[in-house]
């Protein structure tokens, strides 16, 4: 592996963190409690729908956007394939994993309008990176997406257990609780 893509990953991962760096993907963690093991089934997907989403918007926009000059079709593009691509992977799952498929409609906020999905996707064409370069990208932060939601949904178990889906009086407490969180990433890697 060239070590400009493990930069990329590394980076990705705890550096320039979807959630934290970024700030794109909070309201599905904030929205619900779920246990672990649904959040590793969830990120798992996320990271998937990441990786194929960033490379197939790369290449449509390497190939097809930049050589004919259609720039200006960039963001519906981008939406549309994004979009009929979490579609297809929800039903594909459908037929090889009920219970991944399962996910889909019970949670989602975290599949359908995701912003870390969109927005990664976005960061990925607007930054101009070569597929690999992407595909590494798109795979730290979905393994980024990953720690944070894990940590996230730990902290939360610990807060509140009596805690109800939904409630506002502790979304504050909440934001908190995710910019301390930014803070030991940014303190891991070198207050960037």
């Amino acid at each position: 592996m060239d070590y400009n893509l493990l930069n990329i990953f590394i980076d990705a991962v705890l550096g320039k963190n979807i959630v934290l760096y970024y700030i794109l993907g909070i309201c599905p963690l904030i929205l619900y409690k779920t246990n672990i093991n649904e959040i590793l089934s969830i990120c798992s997907i996320l990271t998937i729908i990441m990786v194929i989403c960033s490379s197939v918007c790369l290449t449509v926009n390497n190939l097809i956007l930049i050589p004919l000059k259609l720039n200006y079709l960039q963001f519906l593009l981008i939406l549309i394939i994004t979009y009929l691509i979490i579609h297809y992977t929800k039903l594909l799952l459908s037929s090889f994993s009920p219970e991944f498929s399962s996910l889909f409609d019970k949670y989602p906020e975290f599949f359908y309008t995701n912003y870390a999905v969109y927005g990664l996707v976005f960061l990925t064409v607007n930054f101009k990176l070569k597929i690999m370069s992407g595909i590494m990208f798109s795979l730290g932060s979905g393994m980024g997406y990953l720690i944070v939601a894990i940590i996230f949904m730990a902290i939360k178990d610990r807060l509140w257990s009596g805690y109800k889906t939904g409630h506002l009086k502790r979304i504050y407490v909440e934001l908190i609780i995710l910019g301390l969180v930014s803070l030991i990433f940014m303190s891991i890697t070198g207050l960037r």
